[in-house]
């Protein structure tokens, strides 16, 4: 084989294989990178360089404050009056190797037990506390949430109740 080819080809693999390790992490982002399938580190903001073909990027995490609504709900109060609410929880990723590694799907998970842990709080109350114990709830909520979702990589900030 001619030698010039032999190394037009190599040239071109090589300047392939730099491409493929180069990523840059946009701000506002952290990436989760696994080797060989198992977790190895997660990257921030900048330019990086990743061994290609043993690590990978396993997930995109954006590390600015989320939220996540739920769908109205009806719920009952100690009288049998039934509220229909909608709950918004805002948070920020604090831990993405939890967050990616200790729920499937964290919104989902965040919804699913702020409106169990609320059935619980307005099933102990009476419609007519409703209106004026509504910093009372978030508060309960807030704390019930922050505590869970600690084990997620999840620091929430704020919950807020809206009547529908």
């Amino acid at each position: 084989m001619n030698p010039e080819i032999l190394f037009m080809v190599l040239s071109v693999l090589m300047f392939v294989v730099v491409l493929v390790s180069i990523r840059v992490v946009p701000q506002g982002h952290k990436y989760l990178v696994e080797r060989l399938g198992v977790y190895h580190e997660v990257k921030g903001p900048g330019l990086h360089f990743i061994m290609p073909f043993i690590d990978r990027v396993k997930a995109k995490i954006p590390i600015s404050e989320q939220v996540s609504e739920t769908k109205k709900h009806e719920y009952l109060m100690q009288d049998n009056d039934k509220i229909n609410l909608k709950i918004k929880v805002f948070y920020l990723v604090d831990s993405p190797r939890l967050y990616v590694y200790g729920v499937k799907n964290p919104d989902k998970a965040i919804s699913h037990f702020v409106c169990e842990d609320l059935k619980k709080v307005l099933y102990s109350m009476y419609a007519y506390q409703f209106g004026e114990s509504i910093y009372d709830i978030e508060k309960k909520v807030f704390d019930n949430i922050a505590e869970v979702s600690k084990a997620w990589g999840i620091q929430v900030s704020r919950v807020s109740v809206e009547k529908v």
